[in-house]
């Protein structure tokens, strides 16, 4: 299996200060380029092309998406728009792996593990069986098999259903606990998800 990582961002904040929301942005990039070897790409939805790591090896898309109806749609939207951006780059590997960008996790150790690259969803730890509901901090799909999964959120609207019902119907696997290294808090309603 071979991985890429692909961060998603938005600069700009509408519900927590914008300074505390870089801070975990710049942080956990820079973790993920000094403390991995993984290929190391983002999204940035808002504009800002994050000059902090130029000469770095990691690949920035940058682009302005405006008034999406949900932090899902938005995303969403974000990561098709990234997978054809980076489309020639991505030729080199068989999955793609998304993370929030305030999040670094520790997971290269566990990529190498996965010998198998048969699986078309990887998949969080964290998942409610009963609502039919997996996080969505980080997931990872078969690059080919993008639209098949964040299509579907443009009309439904959230993303952790809409995984959990491909995963449902897919081949997947999913990662153990992984720790939430700086025990950030997530968006919207500014949870600490520990283990992701």
């Amino acid at each position: 299996m071979k991985v890429a990582i692909l961060l998603t961002s938005c600069v700009r904040s509408t519900s927590e200060d914008a300074k505390v929301k870089m801070s975990y942005y710049l942080r956990a990039i820079d973790s993920w380029l000094n403390k991995t070897s993984l290929p190391i790409y983002i999204v940035e939805s808002s504009g800002y092309s994050f000059p902090e790591f130029d000469n770095t090896r990691l690949k920035v898309c940058s682009f302005d998406l405006q008034n999406e109806p949900s932090s899902s749609q938005y995303e969403a939207k974000s990561i098709l728009y990234a997978m054809n951006h980076f489309r020639e780059e991505f030729k080199d590997y068989t999955h793609v792996l998304k993370v929030t960008a305030r999040y670094f996790v520790d997971c290269e150790n566990i990529l190498l593990q996965m010998k198998n690259d048969d699986y078309d969803i990887l998949l969080q730890s964290q998942v409610n069986h009963k609502i039919k509901f997996n996080n969505s901090e980080l997931f990872g799909f078969r690059i080919g098999l993008e639209k098949s999964i964040l299509e579907p959120i443009l009309q439904i609207g959230l993303m952790e259903h809409a995984i959990y019902d491909f995963a449902s119907k897919h081949s997947h696997i999913r990662f153990p606990p992984i720790k939430n290294t700086y025990m950030v808090k997530r968006g919207g309603d500014g949870l600490i998800v520990n283990p992701l």
